[in-house]
């Protein structure tokens, strides 16, 4: 079994449909890749300029969540000054997102870990040891 993720596509159309309707806020796509190696899984995420400590990462039910909540602190003393700059081209953005992958039952879900680094988060989930058949002889 591997890691899936859900249809970005799909989930694209139903959300544009779905915010015909409503107030939410859009999503955020974030460039992700998937690994498989001998021992591990890796899911990697291009994020650049977001900060490492605003990652939230989480099992639950058999699902990784990632989640991002960018929390601008202001002080209420000081000023807010309004930018005069403006973006000839904006390559991305720093926004909340979240994401949502299905694991494969073969992962040691105590031993996950993450990296952040050059504007990379890298999730590294090892596979478990593969259960083998118990052979038991009658006396």
């Amino acid at each position: 079994m591997s890691i899936t993720r859900q249809n970005a596509y799909t989930n694209r159309k139903r959300s544009i449909v779905s915010n015909l309707f409503s107030n939410e806020i859009e999503t955020v796509h974030i460039p992700t890749n998937i690994k498989e190696t001998s021992t591990e899984f890796l899911i990697e995420l291009i994020v650049p300029g977001f900060k490492k400590e605003l990652f939230d990462i989480g099992i639950e039910q058999n699902k990784l969540s990632i989640t991002y909540k960018n929390v601008i602190e202001k002080n209420e003393n000081e000023d807010v000054e309004l930018s005069t700059e403006k973006f000839l081209v904006k390559g991305y953005e720093v926004k909340d997102f979240s994401k949502v992958f299905k694991l494969p039952e073969n992962v040691e879900v105590n031993s996950l870990s993450a990296k952040f680094n050059q504007g990379i988060l890298v999730v590294e989930l090892p596979k478990s040891e593969e259960k083998l058949p118990v052979k038991i002889q009658v006396q």
